[in-house]
């Protein structure tokens, strides 16, 4: 079958598959660690050993590493570091220690160091079995902020079974032990032993420190955040509101702690096509960290880059562009070009231009993540599978279908594997296969694809969701091509509803949607209802004003 452009009008607008990689980066920086999603027991262990109650964050005070007031790695004497380390009480203050002196952005020269200051610390601490426990913990977790997770396992691991050892299973410290491994787990995608071990921790907190306690609400969002993770929203949404209710009425209302949950129930929002809602969340959470912690903090970067996402899925996709690259590079500079929340930004930056039809550009961007993924995670983890699987998309707009039909396959038998049949990209890479399909000619394959992950949505997806919707607008465009004209417009007259009233009219894919309507109706011989939404799709088309 010849290139056909319309083919690519139609099948353009399928969504890239970021949704892995926004809720990895959901949370802001851990106070020393850079671990996304992990516990801040610099507020909370070193405290409650004493017998002090946690304090609220110090707004005045600048969390994060930042340009400048980071030593680099080559320029710090590892044996001043190791000396600090050795005077180190507990995880608070190692932990401490680490994050003032190493950088995250040199990987391989800090993981080294770890490596040394361990073989010295274990024969250091070897009579203090607590304090050993608390290097291992701290040391496990900025492993997994340097994205060493086979590193950070055996060291998270242990320090656990041994704070239950020797603190028991209800003691604080025992409790940030647990959240440790369970952001771990995240990171390594094993999400059902994770959302196991988060329920058990907040049944525990609950017990031991009641409902108010500062880190109760902390763990409910903690883990409303792998339930979002895993489509469970019915049960995220209240628990996310019951938290940030406990939050804004025991603490600041730009507390460290409520801006997450905040950031959370946005991204909820985001995923529930309720875009404008979160778009308001993502904004609060932004103009509070500026305030706070200054325009170039990496938290602050981050909250930009959320709100870039929700620009992207409404459609203001030059706007989204122009926040993404000041994102990128605020973050290189500051956390090295292969943090996971810096890759972040480049994924969702190459869709952004993808977006914008600069499909050469959003290669090499794709490329140079993917490059990283693999150095940090190896090929076989699901972000570097998400990615190759939205590089096939950048590619096959380019006309390099061969190329892009392997990088598919590859990466939908990865996704199987390590995230399900049924998980949003696994179905999303599936789906721009069958794209690929109908381009190349053969109809029946593509439409065999196609009906298998549109029914996949509709039994796992929402019914207003917009991944649902676009499968159907997909749908309905192969079997235009194969004239079962009856069919297609089943389809678009479900996806056509849930696209307008979601991202909207002016939304790229709204606009494909109905730009499959007027050649479905045209083939149709039906020039009245092609003219209907000819004129529709040219009000689609006009120039949009700058939102907000």
């Amino acid at each position: 079958m010849a290139f056909n452009p319309w083919l690519h009008s139609i099948g353009s607008f399928l969504p890239i598959c970021w949704r892995g990689a926004a809720c990895a980066s959901i949370l802001a920086l851990g106070i020393w660690s850079g671990l996304i999603g992990h516990e801040r027991v610099v507020l909370a262990v070193g405290c409650e050993r004493g017998g002090i109650e946690p304090p609220v964050v110090n707004e005045e005070k600048k969390s994060g590493p930042q340009e400048g007031q980071k030593k680099e790695t080559e320029d710090v004497d590892s044996k001043e570091i190791i000396g600090l380390l050795k005077q180190a009480r507990h995880w608070r203050e190692f932990g401490e220690v680490l994050y003032e002196n190493i950088s995250f952005a040199d990987r391989e020269r800090a993981a080294g160091f770890l490596a040394r200051a361990w073989t010295e610390l274990e024969k250091e601490f070897a009579q203090e079995a607590e304090r050993l426990a608390d290097v291992q913990a701290a040391f496990g977790e900025f492993y997994v902020g340097l994205q060493l997770l086979d590193r950070a396992e055996p060291m998270i691991r242990s320090a656990l079974e041994a704070h239950i050892r020797l603190l028991g299973k209800d003691n604080p410290t025992t409790h940030a032990s647990q959240t440790n491994l369970a952001g771990l787990l995240r990171e390594q995608e094993k999400l059902p032993e994770a959302e196991s071990l988060y329920r058990e921790i907040l049944k525990s907190r609950r017990r031991v420190l009641g409902e108010e306690h500062i880190l109760t609400p902390w763990t409910m969002t903690r883990l409303a955040d792998l339930l979002t993770y895993r489509n469970k929203f019915t049960e995220a949404e209240p628990m996310l509101r019951k938290a940030l209710e406990i939050q804004e009425r025991t603490i600041k209302e730009n507390h460290k702690y409520t801006l997450e949950t905040l950031t959370s129930l946005a991204f909820l929002l985001s995923e529930l096509s309720r875009l404008e809602e979160a778009d308001e969340v993502y904004r609060r959470v932004l103009e509070s960290k500026q305030r706070s912690l200054g325009k170039e903090h990496v938290e602050t970067l981050t909250a930009m880059g959320h709100v870039a996402a929700v620009l992207c899925d409404l459609g203001h996709y030059t706007e989204a562009e122009s926040i993404l690259r000041d994102v990128q590079e605020g973050q290189e500079r500051v956390l090295g070009k292969d943090h996971p929340t810096t890759l972040w930004s480049g994924e969702w930056l190459a869709g952004v231009l993808h977006n914008l039809d600069k499909n050469e550009q959003a290669e090499k961007v794709s490329r140079d993540v993917i490059d990283a993924y693999t150095r940090i995670r190896g090929p076989e983890h699901p972000s570097t599978a998400r990615a190759k699987a939205n590089l096939g998309r950048y590619l096959q707009m380019q006309g390099n279908l061969s190329e892009a039909e392997t990088i598919y396959r590859e990466s939908i038998a990865v996704l199987r594997r390590l995230s399900g049949e049924n998980d949003q990209c696994t179905l999303n890479a599936r789906m721009n296969l069958a794209s690929l399909l109908a381009e190349k000619g053969s109809l029946e394959a593509a439409e065999k694809l196609g009906s298998e992950v549109v029914a996949a949505a509709q039994e796992t997806m929402p019914e207003k969701h917009r991944l649902r919707a676009k499968f159907h607008s997909y749908h309905a465009a192969i079997l235009i091509l194969m004239k079962r004209y009856k069919e297609a417009e089943e389809h678009l007259l479900v996806a056509l509803p849930v696209l307008q009233e979601l991202p909207g009219l002016k939304n790229k894919q709204t606009r494909r949607a109905l730009n499959s309507m007027v050649e479905l109706y045209a083939a149709w011989d039906k020039p009245q209802k092609a003219e209907e939404y000819r004129t529709l799709l040219e009000e689609a088309n006009k120039p949009r004003t700058k939102w907000r």
